[in-house]
């Protein structure tokens, strides 16, 4: 088992459900509180979480691009 596969395995089965639970819970937090901008950040950031631990390589390209097209 390399390392690249162990990380892939804690990510795909243990990762989400962390990032999942924690954006779960402050957006309940939030809206216990009644402070719907912060529920709609908590929400919008743990997706953006969740979907940079699926697809890190696609993001990181995404974002290079970005960068090389700025810095050139």
């Amino acid at each position: 088992m390399t390392l690249q596969s162990l990380f892939e395995w804690f990510v795909n089965n243990i990762g989400v459900w962390i990032v999942a639970g924690f954006a779960g819970w402050k957006t309940i937090e939030a809206v216990r509180d009644q402070r719907i901008g912060r529920a709609i950040t908590a929400v919008a950031i743990g997706g953006a979480t969740v979907y940079f631990l699926n697809n890190p390589t696609n993001v990181l390209n995404t974002i290079s691009e970005i960068f090389s097209n700025v810095f050139s």
